[in-house]
């Protein structure tokens, strides 16, 4: 009935809880790999969305290649997470789903640490290697996932590991991954609620389609006007498109494809044309 995101440091047993907290609560776990492989290969996914049939097997030939660019695949990961998230009692494991989930009610942030001693430790008995070894292991993947999130999604943050952004910062130092997953499951039970289920529902279903219209700009080739032009979604089915575009046919071709979009009911069109209209706008 809800949705709960694990964020963890690495070497915590955050994977492992995840993995159990979905099992025990009967929720799809969703991780990075996972998104990145469903992204590759179905007409259905998210990815595919607005434009007719026959340049379907163009755009996934072209998916693999888009995914090494950084706005491509951040706008991705949004609304696969969105997406997922739409079908209800999920776990999402990493990939910054604290920050895009904020303010989606029926959420639950979780953030597991342990000591970095125990941390080192639990790494060099896993590999079989040396402690310093096991360290300068830990310090890299801490370093990745810290780069991962404030690239993507929080470059306003001032601290990424700021406690205020979880509901529950779990030690597993001194609370075992069972007394957690039992402690998890029944707060989840009180907390999600059939009211902040469908107000979840509302949010999600609106940075969907936001979301994408944004990669609608990657399927027609129109890549240089990301991040010029805006979608917002401030009624259901009422999509309003504002910012720059870079030109005429640009401009016909992307609501022409948004028209298509049934889920769309109406746009409301901000749009400005060129690099003059970009300094009046």
């Amino acid at each position: 009935m809800g949705i709960i995101t694990v964020s963890r440091t690495y070497g915590s047993g955050g994977a492992i809880f995840a993995q159990e907290l979905a099992r025990r609560m009967n929720y799809q776990l969703i991780d990075r790999q996972y998104v990145n492989n469903f992204c590759e290969i179905s007409k259905e996914h998210v990815c595919m969305f607005g434009l007719e049939d026959e340049v379907f097997p163009t755009f996934l030939d072209k998916i693999k290649e888009l995914m090494a660019n950084r706005s491509f695949y951040k706008v991705a990961l949004m609304a696969n997470i969105y997406d997922f998230a739409l079908k209800n009692n999920v776990v999402f494991m990493g990939m910054g789903g604290h920050l895009i989930l904020s303010g989606v009610p029926n959420t639950i942030n979780l953030k597991i640490v342990r000591l970095l001693s125990e941390r080192v430790e639990a790494i060099a008995q896993i590999k079989g290697i040396p402690y310093h070894d096991a360290f300068d292991i830990v310090s890299s993947k801490d370093k990745e996932r810290h780069e991962f999130v404030t690239n993507y999604f929080s470059r306003n943050l001032r601290n990424v590991n700021d406690p205020i952004l979880y509901h529950l910062t779990i030690n597993s130092s001194y609370v075992s991954l069972e007394r957690a997953i039992e402690m998890v499951s029944l707060f989840g039970q009180r907390y999600f609620t059939e009211e902040k289920h469908d107000a979840a529902l509302a949010i999600l279903k609106n940075r969907l389609l936001e979301k994408r219209a944004e990669i609608l700009l990657f399927r027609l080739g129109i890549v240089h006007d990301y991040g010029k032009v805006i979608f917002e979604v401030n009624e259901e089915g009422i999509l309003v498109v504002k910012g720059v575009i870079g030109g005429k046919h640009e401009k016909k071709r992307l609501f022409e494809a948004l028209k298509n979009i049934k889920e769309i009911k109406k746009i409301e069109d901000h749009v400005k044309i060129g690099i003059f209209s970009r300094v009046l706008y």
